[in-house]
């Protein structure tokens, strides 16, 4: 039951599957489902960040840094255009990079959540 729900996250990858299933196997059946329950609300989409991260290039650098929780990356690119476009481009084909790193980072944090009780 608990792949099915992994399953329908969009835009999984696979190094991001096995994290899951990995720390999800240590967990109680009524863990695992309050586990995926604070990792969805939370997850951010590989495409959803490139969108944002495209919005650099228009003017609104910074904004994927700002969905990812790097508040201070996201202030230095608002106010230097994506460090003159080149932080912009550079994360633009980092993206996935940016979206595993965040969504380990969140997945971590639900895990321990998912624990306490």
């Amino acid at each position: 039951m608990i792949g099915d729900i992994i399953y329908s996250l969009a835009n999984i990858s696979s190094e991001e599957l096995t994290f899951l299933k990995d720390a999800s196997d240590e967990l109680s059946p009524e863990q695992q489902k309050k586990f995926i329950l604070l990792y969805k609300t939370k997850r951010r989409d590989p495409h959803l960040l490139l969108f944002f991260a495209l919005f650099g290039f228009l003017g609104l650098a910074g904004i994927h840094r700002f969905a990812t929780n790097r508040l201070l990356m996201g202030l230095l690119y608002f106010f230097t255009a994506g460090l003159f476009f080149i932080g912009t481009f550079i994360d633009v084909l980092n993206y996935k990079n940016i979206a595993n790193t965040y969504n380990q980072k969140i997945a971590k944090e639900a895990f321990a959540m998912a624990q306490i009780n």
